[in-house]
């Protein structure tokens, strides 16, 4: 918007500064046309009055009785030195009588004869005095024609001066203007492009306020409105804003509060489901064993072990869910530091291989160092899900193989878990990484969505490929810290 108001006013003053060129050049042209006419008036009637006089004097009766040729040319001659102007002198039929500059006649540059026009106007229109624009080769000048009457008023000679290297002097003169309007207007679009720029920032101003204000919109937080004094359109513009960010912020209110709700609703659902799966077989075996002791069977003994193994295993499950769901609480409060993921990699590889001798895990670490900068307790927990998962995946009686690899790509630290267990369904893997949505039997759920918001926290990325009944892969990338 400042480009545009900046070309649109410097252009009008560019299209102005022209236009007056343009008008001031012809009226210029005008006024040395009339200037020229005026002068050129002037010198023909001062050289008629002294061609009368000399003709009066030289007959010494009455005008024009008598004049011979060599008389008529030599006084031309003397006229056109005292006047420094030349003179031609035609008769009344338009031939000529004499001139100061024969020799153009002579040499047949011009012609003899009069103009038919110049003639035309004089003798049949009676005008007194004709201006005419005449041209030799690429010399155009201007004459003036003077008729020259008897005491009868009748036409005896036609007195014509003619006025070169007047053109020369216009164009000179011309040039000197255009040099002289060149520079000036130069100074003029200078002092106008700097004021169309102080114009079009002030223009502006109010935009850029407008626009810091709507990059620092945020949801959740308290917006500050634009305070704008003058009743104008962007008045009106800004007060529109104002309406408009008052009610973001109670739209916002009301729907932060509603998925507040609706997440202690879901929380609440997840929690009762997750925690009543566990307590329906705890009851039932309570309730075996209750009826066992009250019939007095012989095996209460062994029942008794079975149903405190039965009520341990979901007592441990139950705290397995307690766990994750104050993982998933705490998540948004990680504790940032700059740690080396190899060890922690070290320690989970080594926990589990302890665990299962059906399953073999492995580790390769190409980078002697790993520096991130992460929560390392959640980072722990994240690599604790996904080998747990990975020995989960492999099905029951087979042997298992884990590869767990660290290595350096485009500038961040990568770690690969591999796994050779049964894989993942391709309409599960896209909701892999959904909260309340697993693949097992058993599970809140949440492990998968947890670990992707940790490492996400960190500026890291997490992807998994899967082939089913050939094993998975999880792909964890963190920016080298």
């Amino acid at each position: 918007f400042r480009n545009k108001v900046l070309m649109a006013i410097c252009s009008i003053t560019v299209l102005i500064l022209i236009s007056t060129a343009i008008m001031f050049s012809i009226f210029y042209a005008e006024q040395y046309n009339d200037l020229l006419k005026i002068n050129l008036s002037n010198k023909i009637n001062n050289v008629q009055k002294d061609l009368m006089l000399s003709l009066e004097n030289s007959v010494n009766t009455r005008l024009f009785h008598s004049l011979d040729e060599n008389s008529i040319d030599d006084l031309v001659h003397h006229l056109s030195e005292v006047h420094d102007v030349d003179i031609n002198l035609f008769d009344a039929n338009g031939g000529l009588v004499a001139s100061s500059q024969s020799l153009i006649y002579e040499n047949g540059i011009l012609n003899p004869k009069i103009n038919f026009e110049v003639f035309d106007l004089i003798t049949n229109q009676k005008n007194s005095l004709v201006f005419n624009d005449e041209k030799i080769g690429k010399l155009n000048f201007k004459s003036a024609y003077l008729p020259i009457t008897n005491e009868k008023n009748e036409l005896k000679y036609i007195l014509s001066v003619p006025y070169f290297f007047r053109e020369k002097e216009l164009t000179d003169n011309f040039n000197n203007l255009i040099i002289t309007l060149v520079n000036v207007y130069l100074l003029l679009i200078l002092v106008a492009v700097i004021t169309a720029i102080f114009i079009s920032n002030n223009l502006t101003k109010s935009f850029k306020i407008i626009r810091e204000k709507l990059s620092e919109l945020k949801l959740g937080k308290r917006n500050e409105p634009i305070v704008w004094l003058a009743n104008d359109e962007i008045g009106s513009l800004v007060a529109e804003y104002n309406k408009m960010i008052a009610e973001l912020e109670n739209s916002t209110s009301k729907l932060a509060q509603t998925e507040r709700e609706s997440a202690w609703r879901e929380m609440a659902r997840q929690v009762a489901h997750e925690i009543k799966n566990p307590l329906t077989p705890m009851k039932l075996s309570i309730q075996l064993l209750e009826r066992a002791i009250k019939d007095k069977r012989d095996d209460v003994n062994e029942m008794t072990i079975k149903v405190s193994k039965t009520l341990i295993e979901q007592i441990d499950n139950l705290t397995q869910i307690a766990t994750q769901f104050s993982q998933f609480a705490k998540i948004s409060s990680a504790d940032f530091e700059v740690f080396d993921v190899n060890e922690i990699l070290k320690n989970v590889v080594e926990l589990f291989s302890n665990q299962n001798e059906m399953v073999n895990i492995k580790l390769v670490t190409d980078a002697d160092e790993a520096l991130i900068n992460a929560d390392k307790n959640q980072c722990l927990s994240v690599f604790n899900n996904l080998v747990l998962n990975a020995i989960q995946s492999i099905p029951e009686g087979n042997n298992g193989e884990i590869f767990v690899h660290q290595f350096v790509e485009n500038n961040q630290f990568v770690i690969t878990v591999n796994d050779n267990g049964c894989g993942i369904e391709q309409d599960k893997l896209e909701r892999i990484f959904e909260p309340n949505f697993t693949s097992k039997s058993s599970g809140t759920g949440l492990g998968l969505a947890i670990a992707k918001t940790i490492i996400e926290n960190a500026n890291g990325k997490i992807f998994v490929k899967s082939k089913v009944g050939e094993g998975s892969e999880f792909k964890l990338s963190f920016p080298m810290n």
